[in-house]
């Protein structure tokens, strides 16, 4: 296994990758990396100030020793790869995040129950905020078009055939009051019962 922090994390993304799944938030080594980010940086300011003119420690020398011009590079370096690592890593799995969302048809519900264990507070957040300003743009159209659908599945009408999986009961509909009962099997609008399938109490059949 790698001793540096920042190789393991890319490493995880490598494997996470390459296996397609979601590998729980490694909040140890990112708290390491930001440490090891601050230590840096303190190291680089006090090479600056030891370069600074007498009297005037914030300032650097207009030419400052080719000694101190090494160091300081060398932590400007190393931070910039810190930083750029902890970027990779989240960007990587935001990505796999929002494709997990969609694949489940933005329902945070039914989703929540298999990864919660995998992530952070600050993921759980966004894959809340997430769904729920997609679900708000998605139903702006929803009669013209459904942007969460698969684009190797096209919709094939307003008007789809539905089962009912879980009790419902009666729902107001634009062709009028609809009682979804467990079993049962309903010709509907789409628009209608969009909620209803992304929550799991309708299904659509053939």
């Amino acid at each position: 296994m790698s001793t540096d922090p920042a190789q393991a994390l890319l490493l995880e993304c490598r494997r996470s990758t390459q296996t397609d799944t979601l590998v729980p938030y490694n909040a140890a080594v990112v708290t390491t990396i930001i440490r090891q980010i601050h230590t840096i940086h303190a190291h680089l300011v006090h090479s600056l100030r030891s370069a600074a003119p007498p009297g005037d420690e914030l300032t650097p020398s207009p030419t400052p020793p080719p000694a101190v011009m090494f160091t300081s590079t060398h932590h400007h370096l190393q931070i910039r790869r810190l930083k750029r690592v902890l970027l990779v890593y989240h960007a990587h799995r935001l990505n796999m995040l929002r494709s997990m969302l969609h694949r489940a048809h933005l329902s945070v519900t039914h989703l929540l129950p298999t990864i919660r264990p995998l992530l952070s507070s600050s993921e759980l957040t966004f894959i809340r905020t997430y769904a729920q300003i997609f679900m708000n743009y998605r139903a702006e159209f929803i009669d013209v078009l459904d942007i969460a659908a698969a684009v190797d599945e096209p919709p094939k009408g307003m008007w789809v055939n539905v089962r009912v999986v879980k009790e419902v009961g009666e729902v107001i509909t634009e062709a009028g009051v609809v009682d979804f009962r467990k079993g049962g099997r309903y010709l509907v609008r789409r628009g209608d019962v969009e909620m209803l399938l992304v929550q799991g109490y309708l299904e659509v059949v053939d």
